[in-house]
């Protein structure tokens, strides 16, 4: 049976302890190792005690790197020590932390490829972390994975991507973050998640093709940026931007619909539906509608209507500034708005009169 030992440090194959100065120990630790091992291979006491002295001699490597002042000065004579245990792999159990900087076929050939951490698996590509795991991309930090297993396999399929971060997830695109994921586009931020687009930011979202940058911040097809700004196949810009409609629910409470929402929203709390509202609390909830300017505001159900300034236009097809309509639904401007030109006028004139206004 494999000798326990407590802490960090080198043993060798009867228990003795064996002082370790990186580098030079390093050569000798190996070739110990491998000798015991090639010694008696048929021996299952040789080689379940050449498995406990891999073991530690993984974790007293480990506390060396992250104790040393210099770990440049390491890095060969470590890799020279992962290639001749990986020659005697199979005899070292697999749940020992241990570096590799090869891959393998199944005729022991290098077919390229890197693993660092407890557990890690890769093909060709790179896996840096515990039970990280990639085909041909690259995945790092613990459960990060890049690829899918199609139902009923173990063998990862379409993993071409890059994933950073712990239980980040990529196919094709690369995903950056703790949880991130991504299929064929980018995502960067904790809880991020893409499609074919990107998301940048803490639970940003970008479901089909869109962009969405900023915490919270979602988008479909179109874009979203700002903190809670929302977006279909239109753009919100803005904290708690919004482009999309309001629905009612079952329970009397409404609940966005961003189904219609391919308008543009610019400002903090902005809201459109198919138009444009820019200001802050700006917005155009009418099919079609513009809204101008902070507070600006066209009515739900109105129509391809204007509102410049603060006030609301409650009018389909009309023109309004402030609290004044300049334009009503047949594009005539009301004689209240031409006060002056009105009363510069004679009060009787024959037809083909002109008039002269100074």
């Amino acid at each position: 049976m494999p000798v326990e030992h407590g802490g960090t440090g080198a043993y060798d194959a009867s228990g003795a302890r064996v002082n370790l100065e990186i580098p030079g120990e390093l050569n000798k630790l190996e070739n110990k190792l491998i000798g015991t091992v090639n010694d008696n291979p048929e021996s299952e006491n040789t080689i379940n005690a050449a498995k406990n002295y891999a073991k530690n001699c993984a974790d007293t490597v480990k506390a060396e790197i992250l104790g040393s002042e210099n770990l440049a000065d390491n890095l060969n004579s470590i890799y020279e020590l992962v290639g001749a245990i990986g020659e005697n792999a199979n005899l070292i159990d697999s749940k020992v932390n241990k570096i590799d900087i090869y891959t393998y076929d199944e005729n022991d050939n290098v077919i390229g490829g890197g693993k660092l951490g407890y557990e890690a698996t890769t093909e060709t590509g790179g896996a840096v972390g515990k039970n990280a795991c990639s085909n041909q991309g690259f995945a790092g930090g613990e459960n990060a994975k890049v690829g899918y297993y199609p139902k009923g396999t173990t063998v990862l399929e379409q993993s071409y991507g890059g994933a950073i971060g712990v239980e980040s997830h990529a196919l094709e695109g690369g995903a950056a973050g703790r949880k991130a994921s991504t299929s064929s586009g980018g995502a960067i931020g904790e809880e991020s998640w893409s499609s074919a687009g990107f998301a940048g930011g803490y639970q940003a979202k970008s479901y089909e093709t869109g962009g969405a940058i900023g915490k919270s911040s979602t988008t479909w097809s179109g874009g979203a940026a700002g903190e809670g700004a929302v977006s279909n196949s239109g753009f919100a810009g803005g904290l708690l931007a919004y482009v999309g409609s309001w629905s009612e629910g079952p329970d009397g409470e409404l609940y966005k619909d961003v189904t219609n929402g391919s308008g543009g929203a610019i400002g903090k709390n902005a809201e459109a539906v198919t138009g444009f509202a820019g200001g802050e609390n700006a917005k155009a909830l009418g099919t079609g509608s513009v809204a101008i300017g902070a507070s600006a505001k066209v009515a739900k159900d109105v129509k391809y209507a204007v509102q410049l300034g603060d006030g609301t236009n409650e009018n389909s097809y009309t023109l309004r500034f402030r609290g004044y309509q300049l334009v009503d639904a047949e594009g005539r401007i009301p004689s209240a708005r031409l006060y002056e030109v009105v009363n510069a006028l004679p009060e009787s004139a024959e037809e083909g009169t002109i008039v002269f206004l100074r």
